[in-house]
């Protein structure tokens, strides 16, 4: 079952990039996040040491909030007089 950590993030992502209700910038970018958040978060699961587990925990979620960041961060607008 460790497996659904690898494939969770992902998910959550693309309900995210699909949502009709939120506007998501740099799709590429925050999926990639999401893969290696993925990883890092299927890895934490498959270790036996709890200061590696929870690098690796601390990791995916790290690496998760920074892909929400850059997912839904507007720029500010260049409105230039």
């Amino acid at each position: 079952m460790d497996w659904l950590a690898f494939v969770g993030i992902p998910a959550i992502w693309a309900t995210a990039a699909c949502s009709p209700f939120v506007k998501a910038r740099r799709h590429l970018l925050a999926f990639a996040l999401s893969v290696f958040a993925g990883l890092l978060a299927f890895a934490c699961l498959r270790v036996d040491s709890e200061q590696l587990f929870a690098g690796l925990f601390a990791g995916a979620c790290l690496t998760m909030a920074v892909m929400f960041v850059i997912m839904f961060w507007k720029e500010p607008s260049r409105n230039v007089h």
